[in-house]
């Protein structure tokens, strides 16, 4: 909301900013991340912010959430490097939990490699992405570009397993 000599000026920057006091009666703001890197398949609201946060603990691990509408009941596909309980870490997101609970959302499905982190920069080589404009996420919120990484997946990591074995 920049303001210049006609007023006050207001538009959508898809920033997330958080109020941490205030200078007389003006807020003070923290620039927290951008708003548009979200996944929404059921109303669960996944955003990369807060996945951040809620994986603060497993920082070991390098992985990417992808959201998959190839089956009837929309779920996550989990690239990663380490098995974790993906699930129930993302228990505690109130809309995701809630569209589990619902049946609105499958689990997550977790194929396990080596380097997912080398996948993905193979992915974007592949589209013709230099391997310095590749940016780093952890969630793919472009449901076009999920879905054409996870046929790339299916295609060019035959040899990655699944976890829970299924």
């Amino acid at each position: 909301f920049p303001s210049h000599d006609k007023g006050f000026l207001r538009y959508n920057t898809f920033d997330e900013v958080k109020v941490t006091g205030y200078y007389h009666q003006t807020p003070l703001l923290e620039f927290i991340g951008r708003t548009q890197k979200s996944s929404d398949l059921a109303g669960e609201k996944l955003s990369e912010f807060a996945l951040q946060e809620i994986f603060k603990d497993h920082l070991e691990a390098t992985f990417f959430i992808i959201p998959d509408q190839r089956e009837e009941l929309p779920h996550y596909t989990i690239l990663s490097d380490q098995e974790l309980p993906f699930d129930e870490i993302l228990r505690p997101i109130y809309h995701y939990n809630l569209a589990r609970e619902l049946n609105q959302l499958k689990g997550p499905l977790v194929k396990i490699t080596k380097s997912p982190l080398k996948a993905y920069q193979k992915f974007c080589q592949d589209k013709g992405i230099s391997l310095g404009d590749i940016k780093e996420k952890i969630l793919f919120s472009d449901l076009e570009e999920s879905r054409q990484f996870l046929e790339w997946i299916d295609k060019e990591l035959p040899s990655s397993h699944l976890w829970p074995k299924l």
